[in-house]
């Protein structure tokens, strides 16, 4: 059980943790993130690997609460850039991790938001990531302009056969 900071390395890296895992409320995760890759550990991202349970809780910090930063993200609503940033072979209790000092966001399309998730493995096990995700409103008003522009050509193509 932790109740201090994990920082998985002293510049990216993986921490392995052989068993479980329990975070709690006032644990404080500094992790080490590329903007523009989202490959998991092998010295370009931090990433915690946990053979066994994880017990998810505390604040995320990406990068460290010293620098703060600003990225350009490319996502889309269906692709969203997502790093990871733990994985499990157990079971996972999800007491929600809070966002705590990340880079502010900009991309194509804006405003775009952080959200965590886990993700679960059909035969057990999963991982945890951060998402980079187009604020949804934003992604409707876009399919919203894109369909009314084919119903709008589909109606003229209409007119001129008639």
């Amino acid at each position: 059980t932790m109740n201090g900071s994990i920082v998985p390395g002293s510049g990216p890296g993986t921490l392995s943790i052989t068993g479980d895992l329990g975070l709690s409320a006032g644990s404080v995760l500094n992790f080490d993130l590329q903007e523009g890759n989202q490959t998991a550990g092998g010295g370009i991202n931090d990433l915690v690997a946990v053979t066994g349970n994880l017990i998810l809780d505390g604040t995320l910090n990406v990068p460290d609460a010293t620098t703060v930063s600003n990225w350009t993200t490319n996502g889309t609503p269906t692709s969203p850039l997502a790093w990871t940033l733990f994985t499990f072979t157990g079971s996972v209790i999800d007491n929600g991790l809070a966002l705590g000092n990340l880079p502010s966001l900009s991309g194509n399309p804006a405003p775009q938001y952080w959200q965590i998730g886990v993700v679960l493995n059909e035969g057990g096990g999963g991982s945890v990531k951060l998402y980079a995700v187009p604020e949804p409103s934003t992604a409707l008003m876009a399919t919203g302009a894109i369909v009314a522009g084919a119903v709008m050509v589909r109606r003229r193509r209409r007119g001129v056969r008639a």
